[in-house]
């Protein structure tokens, strides 16, 4: 079976059924506080796999559950490394990545350089080395599609959506490794956005802090 499940068709399937979320619960053999965090998402559900697995298996028992596109359907997510000096010609619309250049040249602190930025925001996001040497996640904005409270604090590579894992991933050890703002173009069908993420130091650990706007940066105009 699929354990790609998205929040809409989970919707749509217990709007087929008529079901409340309290009977998906049961009929899935799960809490509704996780049933509540899974209807409440869109796109991609992140989960625990099992969590994903009971749901799908509960709806498809009920024939109410489309198929939905495995990982690899899916467009491919594209992304494009950038010069990170090259923030200083970013269009106008893209403030909000220059305002965080210029502050991470001030403080690698994590928490100093958010209070300086006003506030994490929802397309703001941050990763921190854990003692086992892997990323896992520390803020996480409600803007982000791959976005779900469940996920802060768990490791970055357990995401459902493996290709965002995994970009976001190279993306991070990239500005960890070299210690320097890390500027890309990502893509994925219509769907696009410029990041900059800068490394920062966190409970005195390596970190990072990213940043997300929707759109291409057409520098060469």
């Amino acid at each position: 079976m699929d354990d790609y499940l998205t929040g809409e068709a989970l919707r749509a399937a217990l709007a087929r059924l008529n079901w409340t979320r309290e009977r998906l619960a049961v009929a899935a053999g799960l809490g509704e506080a996780t049933v509540y965090r899974m209807l409440a998402q869109n796109g991609a559900i992140q989960a625990r796999r099992s969590s994903i697995d009971k749901v799908a298996t509960a709806l498809a028992a009920e024939g109410a559950l489309d198929r939905p596109k495995s990982p690899g359907e899916l467009d491919p997510l594209i992304t494009v490394a950038l010069p990170a000096e090259l923030i200083r010609r970013m269009p106008g619309r893209f403030t909000s990545l220059t305002r965080l250049w210029a502050q991470s040249m001030e403080t690698q602190d994590l928490e100093d350089l958010v209070r300086r930025l006003g506030g994490a925001t929802d397309r703001m996001s941050s990763v921190n080395v854990g003692e086992d040497g892997g990323l896992r996640i520390g803020l996480l904005g409600h803007g982000l599609r791959w976005a779900s409270n469940n996920m802060v604090g768990r490791p970055l590579m357990e995401l459902a959506d493996q290709d965002v894992a995994v970009s976001a991933s190279e993306r991070y050890w990239r500005s960890i490794i070299a210690n320097e703002p890390n500027l890309a173009y990502c893509r994925r069908g219509d769907l696009e956005f410029t990041v900059l993420s800068v490394p920062v130091r966190h409970a005195g650990r390596q970190a990072v802090v990213s940043w997300s706007e929707l759109g291409r940066p057409d520098l060469w105009k």
